[in-house]
């Protein structure tokens, strides 16, 4: 005689997941394909929060409610702090103004814009973890290494910025660029600025994380940081297929696909024991 296991509030959280992961990559797979105009792409007011509703509940489940309620916190309060200033002052990012494409604003700054950074942030704190520590979840890390680290991570965000950025602006009008720039009229200071405030928020909340119980999910899915890990490469297929201007398709192979390869690489492949000899 079989017992059934009941359904726990966990199982609905990993199956929400996996739903939102389902759209997600849906939605890119989609446009890599279709070769639909940016008109009839799925928009970004609908595929922000799906991405960072999944990063979000994927948090979850790897690092437990507290770890990733901060997580979430940290991010929106200094990315929106951040792009306030930005916006305003022109000095973090260079001069620019955001349209009504991305929805309701706070002050000068899309309502969306934390999300944003969220469901970028997430995955690639996974990837650095899985590259530096071959384990997804951060170990505590003292002296440099927590700056170091830390830059490695706003390198792979400002990469997808480098690919995402051009679209966004040259061709959803999502923001304006007012005095233009030499990389596809985008001002090289906007990089920097991107490096900038992800470094901060994965500094500040690396530095909070020791001081925050872990709770992951019980039991844990092993392959839990795979999905973390394939969120962010589908970002890397739709901009390599259906990037905008076509000049941009170039650039994910490398700026995502690279850590995206080295990740699964490092988490994934078989510890190999030096040779005394060799």
């Amino acid at each position: 005689m079989s017992t059934s296991r009941r359904l726990t509030f966990e199982d609905l959280l990993l199956a929400f997941m996996l739903l939102l992961l389902t759209i997600h990559v849906s939605a890119h797979l989609y446009h890599a394909i279709s070769g639909v105009p940016l008109e009839g792409r799925v928009p970004w007011t609908l595929l922000i929060p799906v991405y960072a509703g999944f990063s979000f509940t994927c948090a979850v489940l790897l690092l437990g409610w507290p770890r990733a309620t901060t997580f979430l916190v940290v991010t929106a309060l200094i990315s929106y702090l951040f792009e306030f200033v930005g916006e305003r002052t022109g000095v973090i990012f260079g001069n620019y103004y955001y349209t009504d494409v991305l929805g309701p604003k706070l002050g000068p700054v899309p309502l969306i814009i934390p999300l944003a950074y969220f469901m970028l942030v997430f995955p690639v704190y996974v990837i650095v973890n899985s590259i530096v520590d071959r384990r997804p979840v951060a170990p505590p890390r003292a002296g440099f290494r927590l700056p170091i680290v830390a830059l490695l991570g706003a390198l792979v965000m400002t990469g997808w910025d480098l690919a995402y950025d051009p679209l966004m602006a040259n061709g959803f009008k999502a923001w304006i660029w007012v005095d233009g720039g030499p990389y596809f009229d985008i001002p090289l200071r906007n990089f920097a600025g991107w490096v900038l405030t992800s470094f901060t928020i994965l500094a500040t909340y690396g530095f909070l994380e020791p001081r925050i119980a872990l709770r992951p999910a019980r039991p844990l899915r092993a392959w839990l940081p795979t999905a973390a890990i394939l969120s962010y490469a589908a970002l890397g297929v739709g901009d390599t297929f259906a990037g905008y201007p076509e000049g941009t398709r170039v650039v994910s192979p490398f700026l995502i696909g690279v850590p995206v390869l080295a990740a699964l690489l490092c988490l994934y492949a078989p510890s190999v024991d030096e040779d005394p000899q060799r």
